[in-house]
């Protein structure tokens, strides 16, 4: 069975929730990171913005230089965490293997539930819709057989539209593309590619993985297998975050070392500024509110599902798509849980 993997992204995700809020603001350069003047970074550009050479990540006093007729919001983070949890819930409802990637994207296998649903690409026509319909932000859907190429895809395709590769052309979708856009080469990498005049994907493919090896270090074997369209990892949910990183931005510099080493240490800020009543996440300034909308998505209701799935106890699914089709052979687990009918309560 050939995989199919959607890469799901909401399409400046900030910014559209702040003009689902607030319409007046379609069609106008927006930041969201912080109001005009103050410091911090740029957490999310409209698209309208992006020309004046506005990205995430910049200094807003930078921001403020280049593009000084856009509107600078602070956010409300604590809304945007919200609409991420109801999106997340949407794309649940289609298939249990689902993969959050931050707040704003995740991977989904769909692999043979197009004998389910029908055409997967109108199955992404109907989570665009849905989302749109629902939450008032459009996405952008990239469809593949590996998780590397719909990310791809997705990228290609912004805003608000949808691009399927088609069944075994991963490797000629990514061929063309300038190198910088596989995920994985980086300002530094490709600088080095470049150098060596590797240009393009498809020439990154020819290199051999030795070369890359000496070009780039130990990750040069997964650049090559992943510019040949070569990408078996599987949609999993996320596990438990192993570390915790935040960052604060004063309103003056300074190089006060009793100010700074009064500081709250991070565990004991965490623990504070982490939680609310209710064990709820609080909203918090800069690009955290991704760090922590992360986390707070990793144990999900389709989290459990999935490994549920993969365990035997969730393939009611999958099994009716190959009786539909008149498969015959099961998988010795497969069947087993099968005729048992093990699933837990509520699932």
């Amino acid at each position: 069975m050939n995989r199919r993997i959607f890469h799901i992204d909401l399409d400046a995700f900030f910014v559209a929730v702040e003009r689902a809020l607030d319409p007046s603001l379609v069609g106008k350069p927006v930041v969201v990171g912080g109001e005009l003047g103050a410091r911090g970074v740029v957490v999310c550009a409209s698209y309208e913005a992006r020309p004046y050479g506005l990205r995430a990540g910049m200094p807003l006093a930078r921001a403020q230089k280049l593009c000084p007729h856009a509107i600078y919001l602070k956010g409300r983070f604590a809304r945007y965490q919200e609409v991420s949890r109801m999106f997340m819930d949407i794309l649940g409802d289609y298939t249990p293997f689902l993969e959050p990637m931050g707040i704003d994207e995740a991977y989904m296998d769909m692999t043979g539930f197009d004998r389910l649903y029908g055409p997967l690409s109108q199955v992404a026509m109907d989570i665009k819709a849905r989302v749109l319909r629902e939450l008032g932000v459009t996405v952008s859907v990239g469809i593949a057989g590996s998780k590397i190429a719909a990310k791809v895809a997705s990228d290609q395709c912004k805003p608000d539209g949808l691009l399927e590769i088609p069944v075994g052309g991963d490797a000629s979708f990514l061929a063309p593309l300038a190198v910088r856009k596989l995920p994985g080469v980086g300002e530094k990498t490709a600088k080095v590619l470049i150098e060596w005049r590797i240009t393009t994907i498809g020439e990154l493919a020819q290199v051999p993985p030795a070369t890359l090896r000496r070009l780039v270090g130990s990750w040069g074997d997964n650049l090559h297998m992943w510019a040949n369209g070569e990408d078996n990892s599987r949609v999993s949910p996320p596990g438990p975050a192993k570390s915790i990183s935040r960052e604060t931005t004063f309103p003056q510099d300074t190089l006060d070392i009793n100010f700074l080493t009064g500081c709250s240490p991070l565990p004991q800020r965490e623990g504070r500024g982490a939680t609310q009543e209710g064990g709820e996440a609080g909203p918090s300034s800069g690009a955290e509110a991704e760090i922590r909308g992360l986390s707070d998505l990793i144990q999900t209701p389709h989290a459990a599902k999935a490994r549920l799935w993969r365990r035997g106890y969730l393939r009611a699914g999958r099994l009716a798509a190959e009786e539909s089709a008149g498969a015959t052979a099961l998988s010795r687990e497969a069947h087993r849980h099968r005729r048992h009918r093990l699933r837990p309560k509520g699932l």
